[in-house]
């Protein structure tokens, strides 16, 4: 009787952990990102885009990039609420490559 009702115990706690990771994930998916893409003057190799990803990576606010030295731009979705195009713009003001958003719509997407 004891092994059933442990059984059942750790039973419902697994299944209430479950439901409360799962409302964790879907808190997750709601949050409003932006994406835009930004020139990137100055990326020549391999090298230079490892560089541009190191200090994207180091911007609070960004969340997923995609750096591409044959269009020598750069793909980047981001958190309105913690950063916007000019800080990450900014980021670059000392840095060999010249940073500058395309003329072409920020797009709102919801996570």
């Amino acid at each position: 009787m004891k092994t059933l009702s442990f059984s059942l115990v750790v039973l419902v706690l697994f299944f209430v952990s479950s439901i409360n990771a799962q409302s964790s994930g879907d808190k997750a998916q709601n949050k409003k990102t932006a994406k835009t893409t930004v020139n990137i003057e100055g990326m020549t190799c391999q090298s230079c885009v490892n560089t541009v990803e190191k200090q994207l990576g180091q911007i609070d606010g960004v969340i997923k990039y995609d750096v591409s030295l044959e269009k020598n731009d750069a793909v980047i979705e981001y958190d309105p609420k913690k950063v916007d195009e000019k800080k990450i713009e900014e980021k670059f003001k000392d840095s060999p490559y010249k940073v500058s958003a395309k003329k072409i719509e920020t797009e709102k997407t919801e996570k």
